[in-house]
């Protein structure tokens, strides 16, 4: 991939920020990665389709990116276009307990807003470090609560460069999954979610239990890419870890959580090699004690 995709986005009156050669580890919360050929910020909308034409056109390799929570890219160069939505972040609050948000959006800011004009209903979330579209994507959740519940429609932008509404009927979830129909689209641009009105007070005493919990069980101080893997039917991976005697295992720049086992912390220098070697020794020693195959949480990007 040349410099001539850049001029090519420029002409095509691309109105957000591009940055060659850029570095993409501080993009992620594990604080793990190389360079990206390109990275763009789109400011709105309007940018990601004309970036969706753009890519089918030239036949781009990219990767859309929301706050990098559970992303981990490669070491060296990521030869394509890393596509960061952290600047499409306004939220519009109605009446009736829809909000609408751009995928880019914190999820904890959403929360925080709804509280602001008198809605209720996903507390349990407030600890995920996620954007909205990214919280989407894996149908995020915690304390039994997952950001499915609350999805009224989706709007999307096509491979094509169209924007459609996606209804219910034309998505659903399961557990860190979201499954449209007919085929995966671009990029999500915009979330409806759908909340109640309710006692703030109490909410917000829910929500501060709900990151008490998070901070005393999870290593909240330092550098990880979030739960690396999904929990196999009836178990939980973490004790599945544990009870192999992995945590504090270390590779490099990398450690299991001694805090929480299903956690990889970055200690300062750690790399993707780091990470994937201390996944296949959790994954090869979870399946000898268990028989039981550790599915992939985190993105793992190149």
């Amino acid at each position: 991939m040349n410099s001539s995709v850049k001029k090519i986005i420029l002409d095509e009156g691309f109105s957000g920020d591009i940055y060659e050669n850029s570095d993409i580890s501080e993009l992620t919360t594990i604080k793990i990665g190389g360079r990206a050929r390109f990275l763009l910020y789109p400011a709105d909308e309007k940018d990601l389709v004309l970036l969706a034409k753009i890519i089918k056109k030239i036949d781009a390799k990219y990767f859309i990116l929301g706050s990098g929570s559970n992303t981990i890219f490669k070491d060296g160069i990521y030869n394509g276009i890393v596509i960061c939505l952290a600047r499409m972040n306004t939220f519009s609050v109605f009446l009736d307990g829809f909000i609408l948000v751009e995928a880019g959006c914190p999820l904890y800011k959403v929360i925080s807003k709804a509280h602001e004009t008198g809605f209720i209903g996903m507390e349990e979330l407030i600890g995920i470090p996620g954007s909205v579209g990214g919280a989407v994507m894996s149908n995020a959740g915690a304390f039994g609560k997952s950001i499915g519940e609350f999805i009224e429609d989706l709007e999307v932008i096509t491979k094509e460069g169209k924007i459609v509404v996606l209804q219910k009927g034309d998505f659903s979830f399961s557990y860190r999954t979201v499954h449209i129909k007919n085929t995966m689209p671009f990029a999500i641009s915009k979330v409806k979610l759908r909340l109640v009105r309710g006692n703030i007070r109490e909410a917000k005493k829910r929500m501060n239990l709900f990151l008490r919990k998070r901070r005393t069980q999870q290593p909240f101080d330092q550098p990880s890419a979030g739960s690396v893997f999904k929990n196999p039917s009836g178990m939980h991976a973490a004790e599945l870890i544990d009870a192999c005697g992995l945590k504090g295992e270390r590779i490099g720049g990398l450690e299991i959580s001694k805090k929480h086992a299903n956690f990889i912390v970055n200690l300062g220098s750690g790399t993707r090699k780091d990470f994937d070697a201390l996944v296949s020794i959790v994954r090869k020693e979870v399946f000898k004690k268990f028989s039981v195959k550790l599915e992939m949480e985190v993105v793992c990007v190149g």
